[in-house]
């Protein structure tokens, strides 16, 4: 799959938002001085990576035919997002994924892409239910890299999306994941009790040859 091919994904998916999803190394224009003091003494990995979130942003605004400014660093590293705007940012070893979408039909957004194969069994008690361990327990091969890959980036776009409306935190076992049989369906069963003052949301999920994209939004 193309990298463009994920934008477009995205923005039809999320009618009215932008997205850019490119490399890393070729996002990396230069920071806001709002922006620099987040990160002045970071080891380089880090400050590419956060370089690469506030350019990709940037990027998406200009889409949207909004003007660039500065995108501050607000409670649990979330993005400060200009009005109207809301938006979500993520990123894997090389990629940097972005989406931004007018705050007046979205009510939060929250997106994650992680490579396959990176959630492995040892990891699967701090991650995962009993229930969802025994589902991923009957599966092989790819169909549980992808399953457990999918499972752990729906989590953290969960996360994504519920915190600007509860700023509440959430742990990962806080919510339970059920992926379908063909692979793109998600459904997210929250465990939590904040539960009852989200809005209705809705996941999707996307899978590419090496990783995968997820994404949590519900509209107003």
């Amino acid at each position: 799959m193309k990298r463009n091919d994920i934008e477009t994904i995205i923005e039809d998916r999320f009618h009215g938002s932008s997205c850019v999803f490119s490399a890393i190394s070729t996002l990396q224009a230069p920071l806001l001085p709002e922006e620099e003091e987040y990160i002045h003494k970071c080891v380089l990995k880090r400050r590419m990576e956060f370089t690469a979130g506030r350019t990709a942003s940037r990027m998406a605004m200009k889409k949207m035919g909004i003007a660039s400014t500065a995108i501050p660093r607000g409670e649990n590293n979330m993005p400060i997002w200009p009005w109207p705007l809301i938006g979500s940012i993520s990123h894997n070893d090389n990629i940097c994924l972005c989406v931004v979408a007018d705050k007046t039909k979205y009510s939060s957004i929250g997106v994650d892409i992680e490579d396959l194969h990176r959630v492995h069994s040892e990891l699967f008690p701090s991650i995962f239910s009993n229930d969802e361990i025994k589902i991923l327990n009957k599966l092989h091969d790819e169909e549980l890299a992808f399953q457990a890959t999918a499972g752990f980036s729906i989590k953290e776009a969960f996360f994504k999306f519920q915190y600007p409306i509860t700023r509440q935190w959430l742990g990962f076992k806080d919510v339970e994941v059920v992926v379908s049989s063909d692979k793109i369906s998600l459904e997210i069963v929250s465990k939590a009790k904040i539960k009852n003052i989200l809005p209705q949301y809705n996941c999707f999920c996307y899978s590419a040859k090496n990783f995968v994209v997820t994404g949590v939004f519900a509209c107003k």
